[in-house]
């Protein structure tokens, strides 16, 4: 099912969320405040609410202010998941000498950088670069999932993760990147590219990436304020980093475009 929020003198949000496998159960939803419910069919069960292969939430009803485009799904199971009470959040800043890291927790400092959070608890990370030293984003450890370029990252704990804030050094020519999601799609993403600022990037096509009974069509910055949709083979100049979320198409009965 497609929701769409509006916000007063800005563009729409649109949340999309199907229920996987599709028979397995149904969602609903609606406003700008969203909340979502899901309903297992017999014989199965809730498994929680899913972004980019990620549970982000355990809860039905689930409720969030509908900020930008998201594409989530209600995983069902034919057995039970335990549902843990408590994840473990870990930060930590790489290199070690690159800047400091704390953890808040409900608006107040904690001050550690391990903590244990309610399943549903506000998280939020925040990073000071040392001397010599600049913030290059949020990604989780071990790996080049970049999660945010924003200097606070705030989320509802689901899950435990191990979360780096990476720096580099200041005096270093400015790296930033480009990072291709499957935003509900299934397969391999484009490869991430790194490049410099201002420097001409050429936009990927799907790769591996597909969705049934949809088409790509583009990839939509995360984040952004607009609606621009970049297209394969489009060429730009960018100061940032980028991380592109697929955009697809769905056609109904009589293949009419309805997607978008």
């Amino acid at each position: 099912m497609n929701l769409q929020a509006v916000f007063a003198g800005q563009e729409q949000a649109v949340i999309n969320a199907t229920p996987n496998p599709l028979a397995s159960g149904s969602v609903t939803g609606s406003g700008t405040a969203v909340t979502l419910r899901a309903f297992p069919n017999p014989g199965w069960y809730f498994d929680g609410w899913f972004e980019n292969g990620y549970r982000v939430s355990w809860s039905t009803p689930w409720g969030f202010s509908a900020q930008h485009n998201r594409v989530l799904t209600a995983h069902f199971t034919t057995t039970p998941t335990q549902q843990p009470t408590h994840v473990t959040i870990t930060a930590a800043p790489a290199p070690a000498n690159g800047g400091v890291v704390r953890i808040h927790r409900n608006g107040n400092k904690d001050g550690f950088v391990s903590s244990v959070f309610s399943i549903g608890e506000w998280v939020e990370l925040h990073q000071e670069a040392n001397d010599g030293w600049r913030f290059d984003g949020w990604f989780e450890a071990g790996t080049n999932n970049r999660l945010t370029n924003s200097s606070v990252l705030g989320f509802a704990a689901a899950r435990s993760m191990n979360i780096q804030a990476r720096f580099v050094r200041a005096d270093q020519p400015q790296m930033f990147s480009v990072t291709y999601h499957a935003n509900g799609g299934t397969g391999t993403p484009p490869p991430s590219e790194s490049f410099q600022a201002n420097q001409p990037v050429t936009i990927a096509g799907p790769g591996g990436l597909s969705k049934p009974f949809e088409l790509f069509y583009g990839w939509r910055i995360r984040g952004s304020e607009t609606e621009t949709i970049l297209f394969e083979g489009h060429t730009g100049r960018f100061d940032s980093s980028l991380i592109l979320d697929a955009v697809w198409m769905a056609f109904d009965g009589e293949g009419n475009a309805n997607g978008l």
